[in-house]
């Protein structure tokens, strides 16, 4: 099996997942967690730990938060990078504002329109039971990637 990149979004009552080989979407799954903090962190442990066991990923992202934030997300998107560090997984940061400004120019404006070009890159994601963070997971494993690619490309001589 091929190595994969992990891209993960956590919101406050799910955490998903979408796996990409190159730029290409291969799996994507969403996990919704108990309103206890003790419920949710298990959850999200165990569900990165399936992740870890089933895939052979070489790298992952997650959305580059503030530190001073306290939320629920923030505390779980940090377990969750501890957790993959701790697995010896390298863990990419992106931030919204990077976001909005590698799928449109000018810049696009909101999560609901990041969101909307994630279901016109990604059609099969478009279900009734498809979740926000599917959608935020997956457009963030593209630009990961992308800017990987692109990144590797400008270091190869010519």
């Amino acid at each position: 099996m091929s190595k994969q990149f992990a891209a993960f979004s956590i919101g406050r009552r799910s955490i998903a997942v979408a796996i990409f080989s190159g730029t290409k979407l291969e799996f994507w799954q969403t996990r919704s967690f108990q309103a206890s903090a003790e419920r949710a962190s298990s959850t999200v442990i165990a569900f990165l730990n399936w992740m870890i066991e089933t895939f052979e990923i070489e790298s992952a992202v997650l959305e580059d938060l503030p530190p001073e934030l306290q939320t629920r997300m923030a505390s779980l998107s940090r377990l969750a990078e501890g957790l993959l560090r701790e697995a010896g997984i390298p863990v990419l940061r992106a931030t919204e504002a990077e976001l909005l400004g590698a799928y449109g120019e000018p810049a696009l404006r909101s999560r609901a329109e990041l969101r909307r070009r994630a279901l016109a890159m990604f059609p099969v994601l478009n279900s009734p039971a498809t979740q926000k963070e599917l959608l935020d997971a997956s457009i963030l494993g593209l630009y990961a990637q992308t800017e990987r690619l692109l990144s590797a490309a400008e270091q190869e001589p010519p």
